[in-house]
């Protein structure tokens, strides 16, 4: 058939429209359409083939989308046929008949086989679907044909009335429906063991165990069908477990290795003890008269932790002794003067001016004080005299004071710390401040009353008496 040709009808070859009774051999190629019948239930309706007497060996077209309904019905010379892989079902009516046909191939991709198909094949002598993947076989399919022997395959799940001639031997898989089929309907049959297939799952292979690839075997049986093959094992991934170094508290580890795959230890880890703390001693801080103090410590010199905590000495307090005493006087004040025993820090304090006693008096005592007059009125007389000629009078004598007469008054005034030109109370206030450590300025080179070449509250001392009127000399 040329490749030009694109279709042709469904009973283009048929015998009682085109009389092909001499065509002997035909080929088609696979891209040509049939066009069908346009009534399928319509069993007057003949094949493509139908009554081709002649042809001996037909070669079915691969054309899916025909049904090939007694395609090939009363082709009485037909000894063998082709069916291509692609069809599913071999159609009712499709070798009916022919009567010389002795050999089928049935494709794995036949599902079923409808009603009459081969009936009356009568030299169709055996035919093997074991291996098959049909499902279902129509009434009559085989009746009447010369089958001395069928084998069914497991997957049969129909059987249609008088489908084989109760002469026929059938091999069935034990257990199977067909098995039942033949016993429900007095046929002669033997039973043969269709493997039923498990998985034998793969096993994969570890780092020290060895796996095995995917197989099969018959659930029934447990015959081997398909055999597992030995994976070698994989072997250890090594990875570094670095080590840890150890300090004053905590222990370390030796470097290690383990497997990164199954987390199995290569080579373990020990452990390094820990290195215990370096002791240092902190010293003790002595307290003072002002400022605290500590006790003694201890710590590690690698960590720094503190291993004996250093307590706190409250400071001690100024222990003042008292040095020297000014008693106080009428109308002065006097001074005491303290030194600490420790630190030889001084502080003074004053003593206040005693107050004069009052001697006791009466008023029949006193008498009344007439003040002199410069100039005394004269009392008058009867005749005027004469004034009196004035006498002269004396100068007034100064009256004698306690303060000493002032000596000439030196480059350099001892006491004199305020730089006035004179020595008081205030002098003795300014050097007070200065000893007890106030921000206050003074002459130093008239301060060192004492001579002794220190300023100290000696100097003090030594400038108050001298301010107080006692009998003492400023250096």
């Amino acid at each position: 058939m040329p490749s030009t040709v694109e279709a042709m009808l469904f009973t283009a070859f048929s015998d009682r429209l085109t009389k092909c009774r001499k065509l002997s051999t035909i080929q088609m190629h696979k891209s040509i359409s049939i066009i069908d019948s346009p009534d399928l239930s319509d069993h007057s309706a003949n094949g493509l083939f139908f009554d081709c007497c002649n042809a001996g060996v037909i070669t079915i077209p691969d054309i899916s989308n025909y049904h090939f309904r007694a395609i090939c019905c009363e082709c009485s010379n037909l000894k063998s046929v082709t069916i291509p892989d692609t069809i599913t079902k071999i159609s009712e009516f499709a070798f009916t008949n022919c009567i010389n046909l002795t050999s089928v191939l049935i494709p794995e991709n036949i599902i079923s086989i409808e009603k009459e198909a081969f009936q009356g094949c009568i030299s169709l002598k055996n035919i093997d679907l074991q291996n098959s993947r049909i499902t279902r076989i129509e009434d009559s399919a085989f009746m009447n044909c010369g089958l001395i022997e069928v084998t069914l395959p497991i997957n049969i799940t129909y059987l249609g009335e008088n489908c084989f001639d109760k002469t026929v031997l059938l091999h069935v898989p034990e257990g199977s429906y067909a098995e039942q089929w033949a016993y429900d309907n007095y046929y002669d049959y033997v039973t043969y063991h269709v493997h039923k297939p498990i998985i034998d799952p793969a096993i994969d292979p570890t780092c020290t165990g060895t796996g095995l690839t995917e197989g099969e075997h018959c659930e029934l049986c447990e015959e081997i069908l398909i055999a597992q093959e030995v994976i070698p094992a994989l072997g250890h991934t090594e990875v570094t477990d670095a080590a840890v170094a150890t300090t004053c508290t905590e222990t370390g580890l030796t470097e290690g290795k383990h497997c990164s795959v199954c987390e199995a230890v290569l080579v373990e880890q020990e452990i390094v003890p820990a290195l215990g703390h370096t002791e240092v001693i902190d010293a003790a801080v002595a307290a003072t008269c002002t400022e605290t103090g500590l006790t003694e410590g201890k710590h590690c010199s690698v960590c720094e932790a503190v291993l004996v905590e250093q307590e706190t000495v409250p400071a001690l307090g100024h222990d003042f002794q008292l040095t020297e005493e000014i008693p106080a006087e009428v109308g002065k004040e006097g001074l005491k003067a303290f030194t600490c025993s420790r630190c030889e820090e001084t502080m003074t304090e004053t003593i206040p001016a005693l107050k004069p006693t009052p001697e006791p008096t009466t008023e029949s005592t006193l008498e009344p004080t007439v003040e002199p007059t410069t100039n005394p009125t004269p009392e008058p007389t009867a005749e005027p005299a004469a004034e009196p000629t004035p006498e002269p009078t004396a100068a007034p004598t100064a009256e004698p004071t306690d303060e000493p007469t002032a000596a000439p008054v030196p480059a350099v005034l001892p006491g004199d710390v305020t730089d006035d030109g004179k020595v008081n109370i205030m002098d003795v206030i300014r050097l007070l401040k200065k000893v007890s450590g106030w921000d206050v300025t003074i002459k130093e080179s008239a301060a060192d009353v004492t001579g002794d070449g220190n300023i100290n509250i000696m100097d003090v001392i030594r400038l108050l008496k001298y301010v107080s009127g006692w009998d003492v000399k400023l250096s």
